[in-house]
Formats: C-alpha cells, structure tokens, sequence
C-alpha cells in the first residue's frame, strides 16, 4: 500500500487564526480565498483552508489517502475501532468513516480500476 495523503483539508471558522497556527507550524502558503466558496488553497494545491464561519462554524481536518485496497483498509480501520458513515459502493468512490479520536471525519481513495 502507498498509503500516501495526496490531498487535506481543514475547516474553520476563523482562517486567519488557523493561517497563523499552521503557517506558524508547518511554513505553509495560503492563497487568497475564493468566494463565494471562501476556500483557500494550502501549498499551491497540496490541500485547503475553509472558512466555516457561515457553515455551522465547526472546526476539522479531512485527510486524502491514496490506497491499493479500499475494502482492506476499511476492514482494517474497522478493527481498529472506526464507524463507517457511507458504506462502500464503488472502490472509486470516497470513504466517510468516523474514528474514536478527536479527528471527526477521514476519507480514503482507491486507485482507478
């Protein structure tokens, strides 16, 4: 398995707080938000800062991670102590699950087949 985060997001509802944090942290870029999505880009396209402040105002963090098997690594997220959100349908297609941290939400990819 590659297992290779090949996208992320995080949602906030105040950017210039998380830019700070994790510019701070990390040395990412930011570009300018585009509206009316308010979504800035992280690295040029390496992942994405929404501002949540008119969507509920929650913050998060999505993680993209490429892998051979989707159906493994769900049953291995499983016994690890996940909770499915969407079940699988197709292995192109993105995996919701919940985990019993404080990450809410994960996605997994599976490669084209």
């Amino acid at each position: 398995m590659s297992n290779d985060v090949n996208y992320f997001e995080i949602g906030s509802p105040n950017t210039q707080a998380a830019r700070a944090f994790y510019g701070g942290l990390f040395g990412w870029t930011f570009g300018e938000p585009s509206m009316p999505a308010r979504y800035s880009m992280i690295e040029n396209d390496k992942g994405g800062l929404w501002d949540t402040s008119a969507m509920g105002g929650t913050s998060w963090a999505i993680f993209y991670v490429q892998v051979d098997n989707v159906q493994a690594a769900l049953d291995r997220a499983q016994e690890l102590g996940a909770t499915v959100a969407v079940p699988l349908v197709f292995s192109e297609l993105e995996l919701f699950m919940s985990f019993p941290s404080s990450v809410a939400v994960s996605r997994m990819r599976g490669g084209w087949r």
